[in-house]
This record gives C-alpha cells, sequence and structure tokens, in this order.
C-alpha cells in the first residue's frame, strides 16, 4: 500500500483554500480513487459535531476537585501559624522576632557588665556606658555616672 500522506495532504488544502482540486488529483492518476474516498470521507467526519459528554465525567471531575480542595486544607492545618489570619501570623512572627532580639541584647548587656579591656563583651560596656551618658541630663548625675565608670 502506497503512502497517501502527501497528496491527501494536498487535496484538502486545496479544498480548503477554495482551489482546483482536479489538478491535484491529475497529478496523482494511479491514486486518484483512493484519494477520493478519504476526501469524502474526511468531508463526512467534518460535518459531525463533537461527541456527546459522557454522563459521569461530570460528576467524577467534581469529586476530584472536592477531594483536591479537601487535601489542600488538611496539608494547611498542619502549620501551626494557618488558624491565624495572614496578617496575624506576620505580626506575631514580627513580635516574637523582636522580642528575642531584646532579649538577646539584654543577655548580652547583662553578661558585659564586669567584663575587663580584652574581654569579648568589653566593647558592649563600653557602648552602655556611653548610651547612659548620652541619656542622662542632669550634669551631676552625668559626673557621678562617669566617676562609677571608672571605678
Amino acid at each position: 500500500m502506497r503512502d497517501l500522506t502527501r497528496p491527501l495532504q494536498e487535496c484538502l488544502t486545496a479544498l480548503d483554500h477554495k482551489r482546483n482540486l482536479q489538478q491535484v488529483l491529475r497529478r496523482h492518476p494511479a491514486d486518484r480513487d483512493e484519494l477520493i474516498a478519504l476526501l469524502r470521507l474526511s468531508v463526512d467526519l467534518g460535518t459531525l459535531g463533537p461527541p456527546p459528554a459522557e454522563p459521569g465525567f461530570r460528576l467524577r471531575a467534581r469529586n476530584r476537585m472536592l477531594a483536591a480542595a479537601a487535601d489542600r486544607r488538611r496539608s494547611r492545618r498542619r502549620n501551626p501559624l494557618t488558624f491565624l489570619p495572614r496578617p496575624a501570623a506576620r505580626l506575631a512572627l514580627t513580635g516574637a522576632l523582636a522580642l528575642a532580639v531584646t532579649l538577646g541584647a539584654v543577655m548580652a548587656a547583662a553578661a558585659s557588665g564586669n567584663s575587663l579591656p580584652g574581654d569579648p563583651f568589653y566593647g558592649v560596656k563600653l557602648g552602655l556606658e556611653r548610651a547612659q551618658l548620652t541619656v542622662t541630663l542632669d550634669s551631676a548625675a552625668r559626673a557621678r555616672l562617669q566617676v562609677q565608670f571608672t571605678d
């Protein structure tokens, strides 16, 4: 059996562009009868509408979609912050982070209280002393702090 793909494509193109189909068929005299039968089949198939949908298809598709939504809902419940709306979860996370940073700073300040020059926290101690002096507005209190820091 010969391959009729190319001649059939030429015939279908001629039909689509409303050109002379007889000229195309004359170029393929040996396959003329088969090409005509295939062209009729093609035209008949083109007049058919889409096949009717299977009755249970919509129900199965709906059930699959609901099952996928339930899976997504279950997977969200595993996160402990999902019970909170997004802005509340962000606020809670920001608050926890601020608390952790503040707690770390307070612990570093407490650890630097007795540090001496050369100790790792001595720079923190000097920074705290400078901050206390900057915040103190009374000159007598500032002088007392400077004396206290030198001791």
